[in-house]
């Protein structure tokens, strides 16, 4: 299990495996689509905004201002077979479907929607009943599974990637990103090095792992990335 630590999402976002990927990424199609539904498109976005946004300071300037970023985008494109299906565990509004073929799996959004997806309630959350959830039933048959900012609500969230992984059939690719902030408000513990640990205990399921060691840093898309080995 590899550990490539950032100190900041703008430290990220200036890495060698960020820009090469940003480079090629600027001159494809779905950039130049994102470019026109876009005011702006940031590399990251949190409490501590770029300096891209400077232009926008005023406040009513900010909200009426439409932007995204470009992190999920770079985990999707990097890890994941766009050309295939692809499961979003915790989906939210399902975003990355205008842009891909996504199924989304979130109870709270998507509660009575039959097409989206069918769940128990609280699996998404972690505490799965093995006998009667959507893992269970859905083991083993997906492509693509990835999940942003939703599998980090249990002090043991090492467990629920674990679960989130067997959903992953033959040749199957993933990823997870969690928000450092929930993990350390179950934990009560502000330790990285403790998350880290946590890790190690699934760490044959796991290719590598990129950590925004600022646990404020890119809340949004998350700060750390869990990418997990091809079955």
């Amino acid at each position: 299990m590899d550990i490539d630590y950032y100190n900041s999402a703008i430290d990220f976002a200036n890495s060698k495996r960020f820009t090469d990927w940003k480079r090629k990424f600027i001159k494809t199609d779905l950039y130049k689509r994102l470019d026109k539904e876009y005011d702006i498109i940031l590399d990251w976005f949190d409490l501590q905004p770029p300096l891209e946004l400077n232009a926008f300071i005023l406040p009513r300037k900010i909200f009426t201002t439409k932007f995204t970023t470009l992190v999920g985008f770079y985990l999707i494109e990097n890890y994941l077979n766009t050309k295939e299906k692809i499961l979003d565990v915790g989906c939210g509004t399902n975003y990355y479907k205008t842009y891909y073929d996504v199924d989304g799996v979130d109870p709270y959004y998507f509660a009575n929607a039959d097409n989206e997806y069918e769940v128990d309630e609280t699996s998404a959350l972690g505490n799965v009943d093995f006998e009667d959830s959507y893992y269970k039933k859905n083991k083993g048959i997906h492509k693509n599974i990835m999940s942003q900012n939703a599998l980090h609500f249990s002090s043991d969230f090492q467990n629920n990637l674990k679960e989130f992984y067997s959903l992953l059939g033959k040749d199957g690719k993933g990823f997870a990103s969690l928000n450092l902030i929930r993990l350390f408000e179950h934990d009560n513990s502000t330790s990285l090095n403790k998350q880290l640990k946590k890790l190690d205990l699934i760490k044959d399921i796991i290719e590598e792992v990129i950590v925004i060691q600022n646990p404020h840093a890119n809340g949004s898309d998350g700060n750390l990335h869990i990418i997990f080995k091809n079955t």
